[in-house]
């Protein structure tokens, strides 16, 4: 195939769909010292099928003459290897449940198994030339196989000012790649490159020479291998599986055959015996200036294994072997950088630019993750004086310019935590992002929060019409200069009475009540005690005050009693949330009462997730709501403030206390300059809602039969389900990513839950949470109950 450059016909680009539709000397003319270019190094990789590549070359031709070749090839990557904070348990649930979890296809230019210009021309100007034909057929390929990224692999840094200026406006992205290890040769014999190092590392690597003398390992260097190929395939995947940087390729037994068959003039193979027993190899490329290390292999259950060090002495005979063949440098290749420095070796950056065609915005994620990914040497220093703004680089520094490439806000941008922490960008790269889901989709909503939901009884709808045809639910604006209405006054009076307070405000929506509450009544001087699982809203209502906040352990009245008396004198404020949030498990607020009168401090309690499922009718026209109410001790508390959208579906909020209290906070809330007040309807909602709860008010009802009934079921599937006296249930894990994993699988099943991690909780747990609701029926129950179980049938087949 033949295209011709839009942008100039003096550069013509040929396109060979297999390295034997162009001759073997006719390619190799063509720059004869690129050794991973050479015919039969890429005969061996596509012969082979080595990772099934689908290989292509181009060769670059102008006024009749060729002026460089590339090397392109169609592979894919599984980008989670990259994540070594995934475990092998949630690594292999994610690829059972989703195997395309980033799994990405590309087109790339570059050298297969091995460090090296993928692209060569004859004068650094070409690549201007051959650079958009490159991307061009990178680009067709990728179109035509619906493939993710399009890679140049492997740009040194003296070239990096090319790609950047031609590839940047064709939407890539530069990452830092895998450094290789050069050692450039200056010695005429290995005495003489011993000499010149110090005597400890000469010691060390003179040493790796004795090796036959010291363990009885018998070495042979050969060019004749190919009837070892299963052998070495076999140590070779002992390596690869016990890799933590790098394990893209698979080389098998068809990859050391072909290359034993074709390379015997290009390669070789230094093997290690121990009793007649092939235990470790290093197989190397010899090139017209190079002499490349490129694989070994290892026998770990070798009983001297560590003791012989067979990659130390592989490298010194590599060594030994290209000083020998009179090569101008050894290229020790790619991780693993310790030995090699030991061995003198230079390190030199190399640089991807990588773009993904379908999707702009997960270019910068994919070059992030690699540069964040790769685990670079301490010290970069190969490359050429003036090519990079620093003339040698510490590993931070180099990842740290890459960096600041990759990201909109930089590290001295205020907005610089946008682009701190991009998790969820990758989570969405991998097809496991399960946030702001597709309402439509969903079948049982189980993260709603919402237990009890009167939207669409009759009454309320009855009520709401009611007021809608006599007030056309029009909103006044912020009470505190438009107004109140004769029904906004009842509903706070009935609202009043409902916690045993003298007053009550009424709030446009539950997010208002801490703010509205809680910054009036705060200052410097207070200090205010939390439980370590109080909700975040609380904090953040309470952290403008500047007061000091101390936090008693978990449901440990021991622990606050002990901090309060530490604090005698001092002006305290106890908060707490008659349920908690993350597990629904409820407060003893009468206890709290208790060490409140004893210590004389104030209470403020949040009825948030308790208004609408506790309580007690007082007659058979007065009731209360509340969990303090149910107790009895409404009254004894100084301040009580609830969301109503939990327990009555309705979103609305207020604060009860005593009136002087209410007075205060109505004149110093600047919330309630700007918050709207609620409609006629919404009032009219509100008041029926209320009237409808204290119908059911008692703790066991059949909502929380079916919480019992789901939670008895979750634990005999082998769940840790975590129940107290809420309708929440939290099943509990160990890894956050396996409970990112099990929420994405429920909302393809269309079952919407909440997964909470850091930092809400510690590092090593995790929770499902789930919020069941009184309208989910038995039926729906039983179907659940069969998910789940498919839900754990995944999870312990991969433990």
């Amino acid at each position: 195939m033949e295209t011709i450059d839009s942008a100039t016909t003096k550069t013509i680009s040929k396109r060979f769909d297999s390295i034997l539709d162009v001759s073997e000397s006719q390619w190799d003319a063509i720059i004869p010292r690129a050794t991973g270019l050479k015919h039969n190094v890429l005969q061996t990789l596509e012969l082979s099928r080595v990772n099934n590549l689908i290989c292509h070359y181009l060769a670059f031709e102008q006024g009749n003459h060729w002026i460089g070749k590339a090397n392109i090839y169609e592979t894919s990557m599984d980008f989670a290897s990259l994540d070594k904070n995934l475990s092998p348990h949630a690594r292999r649930l994610i690829k059972i449940w989703f195997p395309d979890y980033l799994n990405l296809s590309m087109a790339e230019c570059g050298l297969f198994a091995m460090n090296g210009d993928g692209v060569v021309v004859k004068d650094p100007h070409h690549l201007t030339q051959v650079i958009p034909l490159i991307h061009n057929e990178l680009q067709n390929i990728a179109t035509e196989k619906n493939l993710d990224l399009l890679v140049f692999r492997d740009v040194p840094l003296e070239q990096y000012s090319i790609y950047e200026k031609i590839l940047t406006p064709l939407g890539y992205t530069p990452s830092a790649g895998f450094t290789n290890a050069v050692i450039d040769i200056r010695w005429n014999s290995i005495e003489h490159y011993l000499e010149s190092l110090n005597s400890k590392d000469r010691y060390k690597l003179k040493t790796a020479l004795k090796i036959e003398e010291d363990f009885g390992i018998r070495v042979e260097i050969t060019s004749d291998y190919k009837h070892l190929a299963k052998q070495m395939a076999d140590l070779w995947r002992n390596v690869n599986a016990s890799s933590d940087d790098y394990n893209r390729e698979q080389l098998d037994e068809a990859f050391f055959y072909e290359a034993g068959a074709r390379l015997q003039n290009n390669s070789e193979v230094i093997l290690f015996y121990a009793k007649e027993k092939l235990v470790a190899f290093m197989w190397s490329l010899i090139g017209t200036e190079d002499y490349h290390m490129a694989d070994w292999g290892v026998d770990y259950d070798y009983p001297q294994y560590r003791e012989a060090n067979f990659y130390r002495a592989a490298s010194m005979i590599s060594l030994k072997r290209a000083i020998a063949l009179g090569k101008q440098r050894m290229q020790l290749g790619m991780t693993n950088y310790t030995p090699k420095k030991l061995l003198g070796a230079q390190m030199q950056p190399l640089v991807y630019f990588i773009k993904h065609q379908k999707n702009s915005a997960f270019t910068t994620i994919v070059n992030r993750m690699i540069t964040d990914a790769i685990e670079q040497p301490p010290e970069l220093n190969y490359y050429a004086a003036g090519s990079w703004p620093l003339d040698t680089m510490t590993a931070d520094e180099y990842k740290s310019i890459f960096t600041q490439k990759l990201v909109d806000y930089t590290t001295n941008d205020a907005l610089s935590r946008v682009d701190a922490n991009y998790d969820i960008d990758i989570l969405k790269l991998g097809g496991l992002y399960g946030f702001y889901p597709d309402i439509e989709t969903l079948n049982l909503p189980l993260s709603s929060g919402i237990f009890v939901n009167y939207n669409h009884h009759p009454e309320i709808i009855n009520a709401a019409n009611k007021a809608w045809d006599n007030t056309k639910a029009t909103h006044n604006g912020a009470p505190f200069f438009s107004g109140e209405s004769d029904a906004t006054r009842a509903l706070q009076f009935k609202l009043s009475q409902m916690v045993q307070q003298e007053a009550a405000q009424l709030l446009p929506n539950g997010n208002l009540i801490h703010q509205t509450a809680l910054t009036p009544l705060l200052d410097s001087s207070c200090l205010v005690l939390l439980d370590e699982q109080t909700s975040p809203g609380i904090w953040e209502a309470v952290g403008p005050a500047g007061c000091e906040i101390k936090t008693f352990a978990h449901q440990d009245l021991a622990d606050l009693e002990a901090i309060i008396i530490e604090n005698t004198g001092r002006k305290i404020l106890i908060i707490a949330e008659t349920a908690f949030p993350l597990f629904g498990d409820q407060t003893d607020i009468a206890a709290l009462v208790q060490l409140k009168q004893q210590y004389d401090t104030r209470l403020y309690v949040d009825e948030s997730l308790t208004l609408g499922l506790c309580g007690k009718n007082v007659t058979n026209t007065h009731y209360r709501l509340g969990l303090s109410a149910q107790q009895g001790i409404s009254d004894q508390i100084d301040v009580i403030v609830a969301s109503t959208l939990s327990g009555l579906g309705i979103d609305a909020g207020f604060v009860a206390a005593p009136t002087k209290v209410i007075e205060h906070i109505r004149h110093q809330a600047t919330s309630l300059l700007f918050a709207g007040s609620l409609s006629a309807a919404q009032l009219a909602m509100l008041s029926t809602a209320l009237d409808l709860a204290a119908n059911r008010l008692t703790t066991d009802s059949e909502l929380f039969a079916k919480t019992e009934f789901l939670t008895g079921k979750l634990i005999e599937q082998g769940f840790n389900a975590a129940l107290y006296q809420s309708p929440i249930i939290n099943l509990i894990f160990t890894d956050f990513m396996i409970t990112l994993a099990v929420q994405k699988k429920l909302l393809q099943l269309g079952v919407a839950v909440a997964a909470i991690g850091q930092p809400l909780l510690p590092p090593d747990m995790s929770v499902i949470h789930l919020n069941l609701y009184e309208d989910i029926t038995w039926e729906e129950l039983k179907k659940l109950v069969d998910i789940f179980a498919s839900i754990a049938i995944g999870i312990q087949l991969t433990e």
